[in-house]
């Protein structure tokens, strides 16, 4: 026990002394650290991914602290850095295996937005935002939801008397309500680009419920109905399901020898 005090207190005076001399000798603590740095590059890399791990919420907190002293400062460093990155792809040549990796993920992306594109959903737009400009947003949410209302501001809310002004300009920028009113947009499209077909296979399921006892559907609530769930498998980004062989239109179709015929003909 002894011994590891006297281990552990030779230590830390030998980092005090070695700091101490860091200090006074900067350019020949610089050297030496290339020099480390070129005679032993597993090490080194290892010694950073350690350093960086365990100091890991400290890195960030002085990243976040000096992008929102200077957001401008910020700003010209990433177009420095894209002008490196740039420069040095255009040195650099992938491998077929990256080829390959890059086309796969395009191709998945365009599925995607195709998806969307046939629901009538705008495709995905994903924007960075500085420190500075996520701290702005936070502290104007945290003022306005923890601002106490007057007595006299609450009856007017619980009447309903609201400024319209105020109204309209939350419609606009609430992100909430521009997502549901995309989302009604994209029934109506899908309403009228496939509204035929969902009404004949609305008809057809209709009458396979009559032939087994129950009742028929309600033709205007569930082709709405079918649209919407539509709509929430292209938001999910998963593939519409494919109709079962054995669906009630299907069974209809068989059982009263109909086939598919233009909206509105039968034969």
């Amino acid at each position: 026990m002894r011994a590891k005090a006297a281990d552990d207190k030779r230590r830390r005076l030998e980092v005090e002394r070695v700091g101490e001399w860091a200090k006074q000798n900067p350019e020949k603590r610089r050297e030496a650290r290339e020099r480390y740095k070129e005679q032993n590059p597993e090490k080194y890399r290892a010694a950073q991914r350690e350093y960086y791990h365990r100091n890991k919420e400290a890195i960030a907190a002085r990243r976040r602290s000096r992008e929102g002293r200077d957001p401008e400062k910020l700003r010209e460093a990433r177009r420095q850095d894209a002008a490196r990155r740039k420069e040095s792809a255009d040195r650099w040549t992938p491998s077929e295996e990256q080829r390959e990796k890059y086309r796969a993920h395009e191709r998945e992306k365009k599925q995607l937005e195709r998806r969307l594109q046939s629901v009538g959903l705008p495709s995905r737009r994903v924007r960075r935002t500085l420190v500075s400009e996520r701290r702005a947003n936070l502290a104007a949410a945290e003022q306005f939801f923890s601002r106490r209302r007057s007595r006299a501001e609450v009856r007017r809310i619980a009447a309903g008397d609201v400024d319209p002004n105020l109204l309209q300009g939350w419609a606009r920028y609430s992100a909430l309500v521009r997502r549901r009113n995309a989302f009604l947009d994209a029934v109506q499209t899908h309403i009228r680009k496939h509204g035929d077909e969902l009404r004949d296979d609305v008809t057809l399921d209709s009458r396979a419920r009559e032939l087994v006892g129950k009742d028929p559907l309600d033709t205007d609530a569930e082709v709405r109905r079918r649209a919407l769930e539509a709509v929430r498998v292209a938001y999910a980004g998963m593939a519409p399901p494919k109709p079962s062989a054995t669906s009630p239109a299907r069974i209809a179709r068989d059982r009263l020898g109909q086939s598919r015929a233009p909206h509105g003909h039968e034969r």
